[in-house]
């Protein structure tokens, strides 16, 4: 099953519970910390560590609590999230942790090239007008 994700990090204090209804086909990964997963209907708990993830199986309510401070990266099924710029959908074959973390870093170093980029053209036109009132 293919993914959307947005590379944004979820913090989860310890003891926090975040709930997912009909989680079906979504994938919870776990960055730093450690969660408990359970899913209504699913005998079969997990508990996930920094490198873990699970794709949802169930169609009812999963609820994921924090066992302690975590960060989590939740990821939608392709079809549920046809935003207009949406994350590419991910691969079949699970993907490490830093795999996430170098695209997360590479999309940042992009958007603050973009910025520099746009903020170097305005003070390039600042300057011109400077220029141009100085010898006016």
């Amino acid at each position: 099953m293919a993914h959307t994700q947005d590379l944004s990090l979820t913090p989860l204090a310890r003891r926090a519970l975040l709930a997912l209804p009909q989680g079906a086909g979504r994938a919870v990964a776990v960055f730093s910390g450690r969660v408990w997963v359970t899913e209504a209907g699913d005998m079969e708990d997990k508990v996930l560590g920094p490198g873990d993830s699970v794709v949802l199986k169930g169609t009812g309510l999963a609820v994921v609590e924090a066992l302690h401070d975590s960060r989590i990266m939740l990821f939608e099924p392709a079809g549920r999230t046809a935003a207009a710029g949406a994350a590419p959908a991910l691969p079949e074959q699970p993907r490490s942790v830093s795999e996430y973390e170098r695209e997360a870093l590479a999309l940042r170093q992009q958007a603050v090239a973009d910025a520099m980029q746009a903020l170097w053209g305005l003070l390039r036109r600042g300057f011109a007008r400077l220029a141009a009132a100085a010898r006016a």
